[in-house]
């Protein structure tokens, strides 16, 4: 089987996995705050909650299965310099919230919006420190991507290799300012970048959806 063969085959295969359950909340929460479930109790009871939409783009780049994330810029918000996929708030002007995810990941990455496709959509999470309820979608395309950021919003744009991040050692625990405070939260630790917060949440999802298909197909 040639790469572009293997590449195509785990589309196929994981689009294949998003009509049976979702792994769902039981994944995401492997990596959630310890006072995840009481913050976002008390967030519910007093806000009405916006929507937002994450797109979740798989590439080959060195024959093999990738996935992109940016950096966001610093600013006075809640996300501040975090990594992050791309995506953001639901517009009027969107059809759906597959068009909020790759019109946003379009602005923010150069990415054309008309060239990604759609594979499908895992468990919605909501963030209580920014009140949104994040719709993460999963894409592809079957070439690499020519990428041109928004220098105003993203500060670099990060790819990695599906194969890396999948590797247990890198899940660890750092300190993160959530509310103020220092508190320790798992994240994923990739050649020092950390993921954590709802990134980690939703990632760890997509991940335990992937370790069951795409060592059988890069062996």
């Amino acid at each position: 089987m040639s790469p572009i063969e293997s590449f195509s085959k785990f589309i196929t295969s994981f689009s294949e996995q998003l009509t049976k359950p979702l792994p769902g909340v039981s994944a995401q929460y492997k990596m959630a705050p310890e006072d995840r479930i009481e913050r976002e109790a008390m967030a519910h009871i007093n806000n009405k909650q916006q929507i937002s939409a994450v797109l979740i783009l798989i590439f080959p780049d060195h024959e093999k299965p990738t996935v992109c994330f940016i950096r966001r810029q610093d600013y006075s918000g809640a996300h501040s310099g975090q990594i992050s996929f791309p995506g953001g708030k639901n517009e009027e002007k969107d059809p759906d919230l597959w068009n909020t995810a790759i019109r946003e990941t379009d602005e923010e990455t150069g990415v054309k919006a008309d060239q990604i496709k759609y594979i499908g959509k895992l468990t919605p999470l909501y963030i209580p420190v920014s009140n949104f309820w994040v719709h993460p979608f999963v894409g592809y395309l079957l070439h690499y991507p020519k990428f041109k950021m928004d220098k105003s919003e993203v500060k670099y744009i990060l790819k990695v290799p599906l194969f890396e991040i999948m590797k247990q050692e890198i899940i660890e625990k750092s300190r993160q300012n959530i509310d103020s405070e220092k508190k320790e939260v798992p994240c994923y630790n990739y050649n020092g970048e950390t993921i954590w917060g709802a990134t980690a949440m939703i990632l760890c999802e997509f991940l335990e959806i992937t370790s069951q298909i795409l060592p059988d197909l890069y062996k």
